[in-house]
């Protein structure tokens, strides 16, 4: 048996799979409630590494109760977010996670942190990315004394896990950070110097999956991937001619991609040895779907009655007005148009969304719902074309992840619609903790044979 554990922003989840057969055994979720309290609530998104670490450490024990030849752990997580380390490989801070937006407040010129990063480097640098939140931490002067390296969180409970004291990160996981070289697989140490970024802080990176030790003398623990790469690993069989999409919290476009490119709504991202996906990464994704109900239950709360959550009622509401539509011809549709960029885009955080197209027949919470969820697809049918004009394959499927898409069968009849392609999906689910588990088998097949 082998286990892979993605530790998510909301849930961490672990799946345990058949290490010859592949097939799931058991699979554990826990809601992951390590949320920080900061005094800079408007901006900083904080959790607790430690408390993390706890909750995969009463996974660990669940499995063992039930598992006597568990042969490898692989692990994957929010990648962008940092966590500081001492030279013991001890948290002295917090994860500042990917949502952070420290690096989005305005620093001098009435410019932002990113921004001047950016100018200075040269490198497209957004407020979330490591290394952006460490640039504002280094000029406000708040990084931790004891601090001489960092990590990613799944970084920081591999090391934990096997007492490894030294950050090795993979280049999936390392290129998150930003002021990256993507065509040699490492840090860009001109840029480093440029943004006044001691090197020694930066972790070590290695396009290899390698051991970092054992876990209590049990089996190895595989070093770590990003979740976007685990998640594509975990959903996808056909590298070459899929599409994978995933809604959560956030969102994802991905496609496979042998050689560097750039573009401008999309990164290029490392893989699995020396190649790549190219991912476009919206920042609301199902948080966009989730404002909508949040306001809707606001609404109802204002006539002074209690709500409960809303999102089966919404979806009923957008699949009775999308089958309407199609049986009538999409051609007649007058339609809420909606960009749901509400918390802005990595190029562009100023950035926000609109509804346009208002008129006296489309204002009504139906069309607001579709229009919100066709505006959700919308974002990522863009990005996804310009990914085809570098890619030039042939696409002939979206592999689905995520539970905004999983749960919301009208968010797949759209994607269908617009790609033009059929979703298909994964019969276990948490795809990353798979991806991750996947990595495993990878690692025990270049294994001698017995």
């Amino acid at each position: 048996m082998v286990l892979g554990i993605d530790i998510g922003t909301t849930t961490i989840s672990a799946v345990m799979i058949d290490s010859k057969t592949g097939k799931i055994e058991k699979s554990i979720t826990r809601e992951n409630n390590s949320k920080r309290t900061t005094e800079n609530t408007s901006f900083e998104r904080l959790q607790d590494p430690e408390h993390m670490f706890r909750i995969v450490s009463e996974i660990l024990s669940e499995v063992k109760e039930c598992v006597t030849d568990l042969e490898g752990i692989g692990l994957t997580g929010q990648m962008h977010g940092i966590v500081y380390l001492d030279s013991e490989g001890q948290a002295v801070s917090p994860l500042m996670n990917w949502q952070d937006e420290r690096g989005n407040q305005i620093y001098r010129d009435h410019k932002s942190y990113a921004k001047v990063l950016s100018d200075l480097t040269g490198h497209k640098m957004a407020s979330g990315y490591g290394l952006t939140t460490h640039y504002y931490n280094m000029q406000n002067g708040i990084i931790p004394k004891e601090a001489v390296q960092m990590t990613t969180i799944h970084g920081y409970i591999a090391m934990r896990l096997t007492e490894c004291k030294k950050a090795i990160l993979h280049t999936s996981d390392a290129a998150s950070f930003g002021l990256f070289d993507l065509n040699r697989f490492q840090f860009d140490s001109e840029a480093v110097i440029k943004a006044g970024i001691q090197k020694d802080i930066l972790p070590t990176v290695t396009t290899e999956i390698q051991s970092l030790g054992n876990y209590q003398g049990i089996c190895p623990v595989y070093l770590p991937i990003g979740d976007n790469q685990a998640g594509f690993l975990g959903t996808v069989e056909d590298t070459r001619h899929t599409i994978s999409i995933n809604i959560g919290t956030s969102s994802q476009v991905s496609i496979f991609h042998e050689k560097y490119v750039t573009g401008e709504t999309f990164e290029c991202r490392p893989f699995l040895g020396k190649t790549y996906l190219l991912v476009g990464a919206p920042l609301c994704g199902g948080r966009a779907y989730a404002m909508l109900e949040k306001f809707f239950r606001e609404s109802i709360m204002l006539s002074g009655n209690e709500c409960d959550c809303l999102f089966e009622q919404m979806n009923q509401a957008a699949k009775e007005l999308l089958d309407e539509i199609e049986l009538h011809g999409i051609k007649h549709y007058n339609k809420l148009e909606i960009d749901t960029r509400f918390a802005g885009a990595r190029q562009n955080p100023l950035q926000r969304g609109m509804i346009q197209n208002i008129g006296i027949e489309n204002f009504t919470p139906a069309h607001m719902i579709l229009g919100f969820l066709e505006g959700m697809i919308g974002e990522l049918k863009n990005i996804f074309l310009s990914m085809q004009k570098v890619s030039h394959e042939e696409f002939f499927r979206i592999a689905g992840s995520g539970n905004a898409l999983r749960k919301n069968p009208t968010l797949i009849q759209i994607a269908e619609r617009d790609f033009k392609v059929p979703v298909i999906f994964s019969q276990q689910g948490e795809e990353a903790a798979m991806g991750a588990a996947k990595i495993c088998r990878i690692m025990m097949e270049k294994l001698p044979k017995k």
